[in-house]
């Protein structure tokens, strides 16, 4: 059976300026949310990791759930994965892009990637070390997003203490639990993964702008 998923994204201009960001994350009243937004340093981080919160709001709202209750019930397991009643979720941000998935019954993680090819030689190094994987520079977006989409479908991000995983283009496997991987096109320089338990149906919609309207909470 084909799950459907829901992969709201947009890309950040200039609407999305201190006011809007001041205005709109005193609304938000789950303080766990806030508190997500708030650990971010840099300005075009908090704005990035709020209006991805916001994407979220508005699956919830075009699949006709009662998102305020629903967004009552977000809070962060033990291993600081983002947790709802009645679905599975997962954020990302990268560059100037913002994006929420959602599906209710298969989990799943989100990886968007600005590919830089001058900053990957730390992580690089680091996936060489810590799971033995060389993919080269030419690969290194293709499966680094494949990897981080993993591991937050499984639900541990990279606090995991494990080699037991195994990335192919298709699907992964971390300690012989299988996801299955999807590749959106959203824009030549960024590189987009979905992960998922079971085998899904991607409805994906652009905001060219998250308006305030509807963001009112």
């Amino acid at each position: 059976m084909i799950e459907n998923a829901y992969f709201f994204y947009t890309k950040i201009n200039s609407n999305y300026d201190d006011f809007f960001f001041h205005i709109n994350i005193s609304k938000i009243e789950n303080s766990i949310i806030k508190q997500s937004i708030l650990k971010y340093k840099r300005k075009e981080d908090k704005i990035l990791s709020l209006v991805s919160k916001l994407l979220l709001k508005k699956i919830l709202m075009e699949k006709g759930e009662d998102y305020n209750e629903t967004l009552k019930s977000y809070r962060l397991d033990d291993f600081k994965k983002p947790v709802i009643a009645n679905g599975n979720i997962s954020f990302a941000h990268s560059g100037n892009y913002a994006g929420a998935v959602y599906c209710k019954n298969s989990k799943v993680g989100l990886d968007i990637q600005y590919k830089d090819n001058d900053i990957i030689e730390e992580p690089l190094k680091y996936i060489i070390e810590k799971y033995g994987f060389d993919w080269g520079r030419e690969n290194f977006y293709k499966y680094w997003c494949r990897l981080e989409s993993l591991l937050k479908a499984y639900g541990t991000g990279f606090l995991i203490e494990t080699s037991d995983i195994k990335i192919e283009k298709d699907f992964g496997e971390v300690e012989n639990k299988r996801f299955f991987f999807q590749e959106i096109d959203i824009e030549k320089n960024f590189m987009v993964v979905i992960a998922s338990e079971k085998f899904i149906k991607v409805k994906e919609k652009f905001f060219v702008n998250v308006d305030e309207q509807s963001i009112n909470c």
